[in-house]
């Protein structure tokens, strides 16, 4: 008795091969984003810092996308290293004072995407960049007052000669 193809048959079909995927969940980004000073007047500056980690370690090398639409301009973000990052929200002109959200997101391949805001208070200019009332006009009007109360001045004193 021969056991060579045993249960084998000429019209079986062959078994495909088999491809197993093993996925990793996503590790999840805690972000936390603080703006310093949180009063800023239009045309000065606030420094943004952010802290990205994942299950209490700093998460180095992750895509950070800052933004406000509302106005201002955020400068490109630093890496510092161990998680830590910085950038610059530059406060717009305005003529009253506006609070403005400054929205952050961070991305890094293999964690879930993280996003927050925090908010900064931007108020005018103390000195306004356009003066209302020229200052050379304003010069020449007290010239010409003065010039007429001492020509009057003098009228009157000679008359009284």
């Amino acid at each position: 008795m021969a056991y060579d193809n045993v249960g084998y048959k000429e019209d079986t079909p062959s078994i495909p091969d088999l491809t197993v995927t093993i996925i990793a969940p996503l590790m999840p980004l805690q972000m936390t984003l603080r703006c310093e000073p949180t009063s800023i007047f239009s045309g000065e500056h606030c420094t943004l810092n952010i802290t990205v980690m994942s299950q209490g370690v700093g998460i180095a090398g992750a895509s950070i996308t800052p933004s406000c639409p509302e106005g201002g301009s955020v400068s490109s973000v630093t890496d510092l290293g161990g998680g830590f990052y910085s950038a610059l929200f530059t406060g717009p002109s305005t003529s009253s004072e506006i609070t403005y959200s400054i929205g952050v997101s961070v991305e890094k391949s293999g964690y879930v995407m993280n996003s927050t805001s925090v908010s900064v208070v931007v108020k005018p200019s103390a000195v306004p960049s356009v003066v209302p009332i020229d200052l050379i006009a304003i010069i020449i009007i007290a010239a010409i007052a003065l010039i007429t109360v001492v020509g009057v001045a003098i009228v009157f004193f000679r008359k009284k000669k």
